[in-house]
C-alpha cells in the first residue's frame, strides 16, 4: 500500500473552528489498521511487512505531531486569556477582602454597642439589687432578634439575664446569711469572726460552724492548762522558801528550823545498765545532793 495520509486542515471562520479532510484521514488511516491487522508475515512477505511497519508508524508519528500542534495553536490564544483572567480575578478577591475587612469591622462596632447595652442593664440592676455581678455576656447573645437597635429587649432580659442576676442575689443573700451566723456563734465561743468569714468562699457553712467548735474547745482547754499551771505556780510562790542544812529544813528567812530530816543508807545494785545510763543516775544524785559511791 503506498496511499499518503492527508491530514485535516484548520478553518476558521464566523468564531468558528472547523476542521477539514476529517473523513480523508479517517479513511486512509483506518485502511492501514486493516490491512496491518489482516498481514500475515511469511519468508516471503518479510521485507514488505517491515516496510508497511514503518509506513504505519511514521503516518501514527506524523498524526500526533499534527494534533499536538494543532492543540498549541488552538489553544495559545485561550492560554493568554486565561492569565489575564487569572491576574483579573486576584484583583477581585483583593477588592472583595477589602469590602469583608470593613464589614467585620462595622458588624463588631456594632456588636459592642448591643454589648454595651447588655453590660448597661447588668450594672443598672446589680446597684439595685446591691449585688456583685458575676454574668458573663455570652457572644451568642448579640444577634440582632435580641434587640431594639442597640437596647437589648425585654423578653430577652426577661429570659436569660435576669435569671442570672436572680442567682447572684440569692448567692449573696445565702452569704450574708452565713455571715450572720459565723458572727452569732463567733460572739458566743468569744472567737474572731474575720477569719471564719474569709472562708466561706471555700468550705461550706456547716464545715466552718465544726472548725469553730473545735477551735473553741482547744482554746478553753489550753486556757484552763495555763490557770492550771498559774495556780500551781502562784501556791508554789506563797510557800516559805526553806533549805535543807546538815539533815534540817531550815526557813531561809528566818533562820528557823522547820523539820529534821531524816536520811537512810541503802545499797542499790545496778544489774543491767549502761554508761549513760549510769552517768544519768549519778547526775541525778548529785542534783538532789544524795550521797553515793561506787562499789566494785
Amino acid at each position: 500500500m503506498e496511499d499518503v495520509l492527508t491530514l485535516p486542515a484548520n478553518d476558521f471562520s464566523n468564531g468558528k473552528i472547523e476542521f477539514k479532510g476529517v473523513d480523508d484521514y479517517l479513511n486512509t488511516m483506518n485502511k492501514y489498521i486493516d490491512y496491518g491487522n489482516q498481514f500475515v508475515v511469511t519468508e516471503e512477505t518479510m521485507k514488505g511487512a517491515k516496510n508497511e511497519r514503518a509506513l504505519i508508524n511514521n503516518m501514527v508519528k506524523s498524526s500526533s505531531s499534527w494534533r499536538s500542534n494543532t492543540k498549541s495553536e488552538l489553544l495559545k490564544p485561550f492560554e493568554d486569556l486565561e492569565e489575564t483572567m487569572k491576574a483579573t480575578e486576584k484583583r477581585a478577591k483583593e477588592s472583595s477582602a477589602n469590602i469583608d475587612k470593613q464589614i467585620k469591622m462595622f458588624e463588631a462596632k456594632e456588636e459592642q454597642k448591643r454589648f454595651d447595652g447588655i453590660q448597661a442593664y447588668i450594672d443598672s440592676q446589680a446597684e439595685q439589687l446591691e449585688i456583685v455581678p458575676t454574668v458573663e455576656i455570652d457572644k451568642k447573645w448579640l444577634v440582632k432578634k435580641n434587640f431594639n437597635g442597640y437596647d437589648p429587649k425585654d423578653s430577652f432580659l426577661e429570659e436569660v439575664v435576669d435569671p442570672l442576676l436572680e442567682f447572684d442575689l440569692k448567692t449573696k443573700q445565702q452569704y450574708d446569711s452565713d455571715v450572720q451566723v459565723i458572727k452569732q456563734m463567733a460572739t458566743g465561743f468569744d472567737l474572731e469572726p474575720e477569719a471564719y468569714i474569709s472562708l466561706l468562699s471555700y468550705q461550706p457553712l456547716s464545715s466552718l460552724m465544726a472548725k469553730m467548735q473545735a477551735d473553741s474547745e482547744r482554746r478553753k482547754k489550753r486556757q484552763e492548762s495555763q490557770q492550771a499551771i498559774a495556780e500551781l505556780e502562784a501556791k508554789q510562790a506563797a510557800q516559805k522558801p526553806v533549805k535543807e542544812v546538815a539533815d534540817k529544813l531550815v526557813d531561809e528567812e528566818t533562820g528557823e528550823v522547820i523539820e529534821q530530816v531524816k536520811r537512810y543508807t541503802r545499797r542499790v545494785e545496778f544489774v543491767n545498765a549502761t554508761l549513760e545510763e549510769l552517768t544519768a543516775i549519778a547526775e541525778f544524785a548529785k542534783s538532789r545532793d544524795i550521797q553515793f559511791r561506787s562499789v566494785d
